[in-house]
């Protein structure tokens, strides 16, 4: 049975703060902080899972707190958060050079893939996952390239397969939220523990956009998250989660204008010279509609963890946006016939 978000479309408040917690179940403080109006989705990892009932359970105890609040999760073939009792889907690079052998099975199967990752997500309550990769493969990347997470180095087949494994995730009643905006496939660092810079002319980095462009204009990212890069090219003062200029070409030249932005881990490495009310205020400058923030336990108390989070300022604008998210997220949510029949019989494949 597929479970889901309540339909509160009547004047719903989304908040735009994404948090974690750090068990398996919720604690009292886990309780407060899920209950602050500034929170409006909760990122599940790891150590939020043991089993399947474990997991539905869990679900259930964060909507009991919290009706509004979207779940989430990283889970998109090599990042897996959830292990036993979930299939592991093949990773997007293998998808790729599928479809360079086989262009019609290699399209078959980055559909089949995501059907089959966003069912099992479904099927335990969870509403969507950070996903598809968009970023460009290059080997050198130790983040992407080298864990074989995106789809190829040609930005036309990133595009042909993300739309793939998007309307697979759709099927299963999931949007889709591209990654890393605008590309961290060809830097070497990775910004969980440092700060890549992307010195490729402007030219280079529109190339890296075509997916994202296509994927907009087909009405197919309801979500896009940014990297804490630096691109000096276009802004050589702020990574791209919190610079204006890179959420204004978003907005502006791609089209997004609808659709909701996400940061990146705000407690991530590259943006560890920051204050945490810092990088809070200019990802909301920046335009970020949901500001990742997972993991405060670790630096803070939960007195501290709601203070910071009554400092977020307003933005009617993101407001919007968050909301329509929302609706879309639950209008989505009825897989279409015939998708349960696929989804077992890929399922079994596996």
């Amino acid at each position: 049975m597929f479970v889901g978000v309540n339909d509160l479309r009547e004047a719903v408040w989304i908040g735009p703060l994404c948090v974690s917690i750090p068990g398996t179940s919720l604690t009292a403080d886990d309780r407060s902080m899920l209950s602050h109006p500034n929170v409006g989705v909760i990122v599940l990892f790891s150590e939020n899972y043991t089993d399947k009932s474990q997991l539905q359970d869990l679900v259930e105890a964060i909507r009991q707190c919290n009706p509004a609040i979207l779940i989430s999760v990283d889970h998109e073939g090599v990042i897996w958060r959830f292990h036993e009792g979930f299939t592991r889907i093949e990773s997007a690079i293998s998808i790729g050079k599928f479809f360079s052998s086989d262009k019609k099975s290699g399209l078959e199967k980055a559909y089949e893939q995501g059907l089959l990752m966003a069912t099992e997500l479904r099927e335990c309550g969870v509403d969507f996952s950070y996903a598809p990769v968009l970023d460009t493969h290059c080997e050198e990347s130790t983040i992407i390239g080298k864990l074989g997470r995106s789809f190829s180095s040609s930005p036309d087949i990133i595009a042909i397969l993300g739309e793939q494994f998007i309307l697979g995730m759709n099927a299963a009643g999931m949007p889709a939220i591209g990654k890393h905006f605008p590309d961290h496939g060809q830097v070497q660092k990775d910004s969980h523990h440092a700060l890549p810079i992307d010195n490729r002319e402007e030219s280079a980095l529109q190339e890296s956009l075509m997916p994202y462009k296509i994927l907009i204009q087909k009405g197919l990212l309801q979500g896009i998250m940014m990297s804490h890069i630096i691109y000096p090219k276009v802004d050589s003062n702020n990574v791209a989660s919190l610079s204006s200029a890179w959420s204004s070409l978003l907005r502006n030249q791609l089209g997004f204008k609808q659709g909701v932005i996400f940061t990146d881990c705000l407690t991530m490495g590259a943006l560890s010279n920051f204050e945490p009310k810092e990088k809070l205020e200019k990802a909301v400058a920046a335009d970020g509609d949901f500001v990742m923030y997972t993991h405060l336990f670790n630096f803070m108390n939960v007195t501290e963890i709601l203070a910071l989070l009554d400092s977020v300022p307003q933005n009617k604008d993101s407001e919007q946006r968050r909301i329509l998210f929302y609706n879309y997220v639950s209008e989505l949510q009825t897989a279409p016939p015939g998708c349960r029949d696929l989804f077992l019989r890929v399922r079994q494949e596996y």
